[in-house]
Parts: structure tokens; sequence; C-alpha cells
């Protein structure tokens, strides 16, 4: 499944990145390639944790994505 990734600049350097539709999966990076490899682990990371617990679905994407 294809997330939307919102990537923000941060004032003194490196990349906050998160997936609106995954309350909470959001990370960091000093370069855009380390922040796009963050979220994605993040990303499978978060839909696993969510799996295992069983205490909640896992939100489809966006279908404006």
């Amino acid at each position: 499944m294809k997330y939307a990734i919102s990537i923000i600049p941060e004032e003194k350097g490196g990349f906050t990145a998160l997936i609106p539709d995954l309350p909470g999966c959001m990370t960091q990076g000093e370069t855009m390639e380390e922040v796009i490899a963050n979220i994605e682990e993040a990303r499978q990371l978060w839909i696993e944790t969510v799996y295992l617990s069983g205490k909640r679905e896992i939100p489809l994407p966006n279908e404006k994505n």
C-alpha cells in the first residue's frame, strides 16, 4: 500500500517526515535520503506493531493520495 508522506525541512537543518494516515508515524533525518529511508522503516514498524497488537485496524491510504 502506498501512503502519502509529508516531509518538512527543519530550521536548524535536517528533515521531519510523517505519514498523516498513520497517527504518530513520524521520524527525522539529516538528509533527504536518510529521512526517506527512516520513514519507510517507521511505516513498516508502525503497521507491524498495530497488526500484532490486534488493538486497532490499520487504516487504508487516503484515496486522495
